[in-house]
């Protein structure tokens, strides 16, 4: 989130007592100092999504109706709605 919300935000100006511009200065380097770039990052955010997408909607099937065929179901949705919100999001930022 920090390479896409960050610098979107960046006009807006100070968030408590650090500026935004200090802030934006972390999408662009790595812990090793090379710059990289948000891209690169866009592909493992996805999977990290999905995974979250699926686990999650297995718990949410579990607690609401409480058989893990519902679980599947929750799960599909989830998995499909991060896929596209993710994949939406990358073509028009």
């Amino acid at each position: 989130m920090q390479f896409h919300i960050l610098p979107l935000i960046k006009s807006a100006g100070t968030f408590g007592k650090f500026t935004l511009e200090d802030l934006s200065s972390l999408d662009k380097v790595d812990l090793e100092g090379q710059e990289t770039d948000a891209s690169e990052l866009a592909r493992p955010f996805l999977f990290l999504l999905l995974v979250q997408g699926l686990l999650a909607g297995f718990t949410i099937g579990k607690l609401s109706e409480g058989t893990m065929k519902a679980g599947i179901k929750h799960s599909f949705i989830l998995v499909i709605a991060a896929f596209l919100i993710s994949t939406g999001a990358n073509l028009f930022l």
